[in-house]
């Protein structure tokens, strides 16, 4: 895991356009957002979505019994509308062969108990950027109709 974080940080250090990739589930994805929005001050936030992603073995039926992937397609295709509002991030697409700076489904490999529920600060260990979780980093248009 080191080394994976050490070479996140020099991507971070060395590059003004940054590319992340992140398989789901949906609140892991929102959970990202703070860091990225962070980044986003001073870095080009790109962002793809890669569905059909396995489960793997041990987490498969976790929140029901037919759970085999972490997002859909259609999950996908109605999450990005959600992260083209957020004015921080450049770009959202589907994942399709882009070129990926930082794997945020990296946080899936820290040695600990993921049973003790969403946490957002998964993504500080990651990047070493902490942001003030106290301050908005979702975004959306009232509804109008």
């Amino acid at each position: 895991m080191e080394d994976e974080i050490s070479k996140i940080q020099k991507i971070i250090r060395n590059q003004k356009d940054i590319s992340f990739l992140h398989s789901g589930h949906l609140g892991d994805v929102i959970n990202a957002l703070p860091v990225i929005k962070e980044l986003s001050k001073t870095h080009n936030c790109y962002f793809y979505l890669q569905s059909n992603k396995l489960l793997p073995a041990h987490a498969k039926g976790y929140k029901h019994p037919k759970d085999l992937i972490f997002l859909s397609d259609r999950m996908v295709e109605m999450l990005i509308p959600l992260l083209k509002c957020q004015p921080y991030i450049k770009k959202v697409e589907k994942y399709s062969n882009h070129k990926i700076d930082i794997d945020l489904d990296l946080f899936r490999k820290i040695p600990m108990n993921f049973n003790l529920g969403d946490e957002i600060r998964w993504y500080f260990q990651l990047t070493g950027i902490h942001t003030d979780l106290s301050i908005p980093y979702l975004f959306v248009e009232p509804h109008t109709t």
